[in-house]
């Protein structure tokens, strides 16, 4: 395959990747192509309830090859993270990424699968060892270290292309709220 049709081949399949997680998007997550620049996105997934990342706001950065979706993206989180997958680069140690790979699998898979990471870490993988030990060992100062990246991890919304992804987040929530207030309102009582 020349590097056109491979370069056209990418295009077409981040195009439907996009689609695909703008018409149904992940609860929590949002993600969307730089304006000028279709192989760079932004991404932002929201801490999952119930878990010391509870309200945090991950931001994260994927690039994407003319070999997509045969090689999968690189994908960066850029929040400060204290995670036992993740490297303090930022580099994500999880399988999908690497060894688990097909071209079946797409954006809304690699979203999904590293905020499932934050619910379920991987210890005997680890990125980061200090961490690894402390969710083995002392989970009281784990959930402790991870709270205040929570905390912190607002702090770090600030600039475009994340702005904007927050706040299609929180309206979308604000629209679900006002959906379920409306069909109470309806209930017989």
């Amino acid at each position: 395959m020349s590097s056109a049709d491979s370069n056209a081949t990418a295009q077409k399949r981040l195009i439907l990747d996009y689609k695909a997680i703008a018409s149904s998007p992940p609860e929590n997550i949002i993600a969307s192509p730089y304006k000028d620049d279709l192989f760079r996105w932004a991404a932002i997934i929201i801490g999952p309830s119930q878990t010391p990342w509870e309200g945090a706001v991950i931001r994260l950065e994927l690039k994407f090859t003319n070999e997509y979706p045969t090689k999968p993206p690189a994908v960066k989180v850029l929040t400060k993270m204290f995670h036992p997958n993740i490297f303090n680069n930022g580099n994500i140690c999880l399988d999908l990424l690497s060894t688990k790979w097909t071209p079946a699998l797409g954006v809304s898979a690699i979203l999904l699968s590293i905020q499932s990471l934050l619910t379920d870490p991987n210890p005997m993988s680890p990125a980061n060892n200090e961490a690894a030990a402390l969710f083995v060992n002392d989970r009281h100062t784990y959930n402790l270290r991870v709270s205040m990246c929570t905390r912190n991890s607002w702090e770090d919304v600030k600039e475009e292309p994340y702005t904007e992804l927050l706040r299609t987040i929180i309206d979308e929530g604000e629209d679900d709220e006002q959906g379920q207030e409306e069909e109470e309102e309806g209930e017989p009582h």
